[in-house]
């Protein structure tokens, strides 16, 4: 139970750990690159396991019974490759990209400590995927008939790939992700946190509408 209290105690003491880490004089790339590699790790193990257990893989059975065994294992194969590699990409091009949007709009803040703030982020990007696994591995739900997101109003409401894309990315994990960032932000910021809301809010849409874009380019409907 102590152990318990201990991890919680660490996560919201981040607020005073980030404070510490923008009066650095100089920040050091070496714990930068372990935790990344760390986070990076994690979510390659955690997408290869959605890949083999059958995550996303609606396409390959229909055509089961269709082509060659050996093709379907090729099919799955190439699959959980792919899913993997998204893991591998995923984490990176995050931190990439929301750190240069966030500077960009936020220049006050030292990049280094951008950078700081948002692996912590990632590290809720990976309890969604964890989410994701144990809903899709137990009970067979896919992400975008999640309880905790907006997948299933998207997919009443809407018509369109793309959108409901989006609305299948915010559930509570994220929505309490992006209230956490922006604590983190208006720590070691001037600006009023109303403000830092809106920037945060603003860049993660973007992110968003980038990533939703390239997940339904090839969809034969959205094509249309």
């Amino acid at each position: 139970m102590e152990t318990n209290v201990q991890v919680f105690r660490g996560f919201f003491d981040s607020k005073v750990k980030i404070q510490n880490v923008s009066q650095q004089e100089q920040l050091l790339i070496k714990p930068i690159l372990v935790k990344l590699s760390l986070l990076v790790g994690i979510s390659v193990l955690l997408s290869a396991i959605l890949g083999i257990v059958g995550y996303q893989s609606e396409e390959i059975s229909k055509q089961v019974g269709q082509q060659s065994l050996e093709y379907i294992e090729a099919l799955q194969f190439y699959h959980i490759v792919g899913i993997a590699l998204k893991g591998l990409l995923t984490p990176v091009f995050y931190l990439f990209f929301s750190v240069l949007l966030t500077y960009y709009l936020l220049k006050e803040i030292r990049v280094g400590v951008l950078v700081h703030i948002h692996l912590l982020f990632i590290w809720l990007i990976l309890l969604n995927q964890m989410v994701e696994l144990v809903l899709f591995y137990f009970w067979g739900i896919p992400a975008i008939s999640s309880p905790i997101s907006l997948g299933i109003v998207a997919q009443i409401l809407l018509d369109h790939p793309l959108f409901i894309h989006i609305l299948t990315e915010v559930n509570l994990i994220y929505i309490g992700g992006l209230v956490y960032l922006t604590i983190l932000l208006q720590s070691v910021s001037t600006k009023q946190r109303v403000e830092i809301g809106l920037i945060v809010f603003l860049v993660h849409f973007i992110l968003a509408l980038a990533g939703a874009g390239i997940s339904v380019i090839n969809i034969e409907e959205w094509m249309n």
